[in-house]
């Protein structure tokens, strides 16, 4: 998502990054007029992402200062800027709307835009169809970011990944086996549970699978509700529950052809409830 500013007022910017905890910026130099800002955009606006910020105007090389409401870190500069013309990059910390402001080295304010990050958005291509996720960051921080780890971190690790179980009216589950029922290693640690956040098991909600016994076990594994599933909701210390983290905004179809699969019982495995055609994850990428 893109939020840009063509026509915005006024005058100088950068040189160490404020309220951003970065450092950089342009150089100060001698001679030249005082900076002045014709245009200030931003680019690739998603959570965890590396925003673009684009400045043109006159005399940028004079010093400038960005900041951006302590949403974004790691803020740095490009090579190849010119009086006219300067970008910078951060990485994005949070979603919701925040502004990005430019400063003169001095303090004085020249510009600002206003950003909107949004919810985290996954894509999963399967071999019956395109799902689209919506996560929930602001309710379930933990399991989103440990989601988008394995999707933009590892990002072969759901490659050919499997749904091994598929229980008709119930829940499709995947990501700890891959084709030929190839148990897949997690790669990150286990989290904390989360089933205590106010979202509920509901039908086209995605939350993290995990071990019966044991709350703190989630990992790379997750399911699709295909139905409402309150019993899935926490309930008591001892009945935690299970986790969910975002919805489906896109395919439900998809979940619901693959729920009606038929299913075998794989003795080698020790799994019941496995699609006796393979229903294989071809792709996944965050695309917002």
């Amino acid at each position: 998502m893109t939020f840009s500013l063509t026509r915005v007022v006024l005058l100088a910017m950068m040189t160490s990054l404020a309220s951003c905890g970065g450092g950089g910026g342009g150089s100060t130099t001698t001679g030249g007029g005082h900076p002045t800002v014709t245009t200030l955009s931003a680019s690739n606006l998603s959570y965890g992402k590396t925003m673009v910020v684009s400045v043109s105007g006159q005399s940028l090389d004079q010093g400038l200062v960005m900041s951006t409401d302590n949403v974004c870190t790691s803020v740095t500069e490009l090579p190849g800027g010119s009086e006219a013309a300067k970008n910078f990059t951060c990485r994005v910390g949070s979603i919701g709307e925040y502004n990005v402001t430019l400063r003169d080295s001095a303090g004085k304010f020249l510009a600002s835009v206003r950003v909107n990050v949004p919810q985290p958005q996954v894509t999963l291509t399967t071999t019956k169809g395109t799902i689209v996720i919506e996560l929930n960051l602001r309710l379930a921080p933990l399991s989103v970011d440990n989601f988008l780890r394995y999707v933009n971190d590892s990002p072969s690790f759901y490659l050919n990944a499997l749904f091994h179980r598929v229980e008709k009216d119930f829940v499709i589950q995947a990501g700890g086996y891959s084709r030929g029922l190839v148990a897949k290693n997690a790669v990150h640690e286990p989290i904390a549970l989360e089933s205590q956040n106010g979202l509920s098991n509901l039908r086209g909600t995605i939350g993290m699978a995990r071990e019966f016994q044991n709350s703190t076990t989630a990992t790379s594994q997750f399911y699709f509700n295909l139905k409402d599933n309150p019993e899935l909701d926490y309930k008591a210390p001892d009945q935690p529950g299970y986790a969910v983290f975002g919805k489906i905004i896109t395919g439900l179809d998809v979940i619901d052809s693959i729920g009606i699969v038929p299913v075998r019982f794989d003795l080698a495995a020790g799994l019941s409830n496995v699609p006796v055609t393979e229903v294989v994850i071809t792709a996944s990428s965050q695309t917002k």
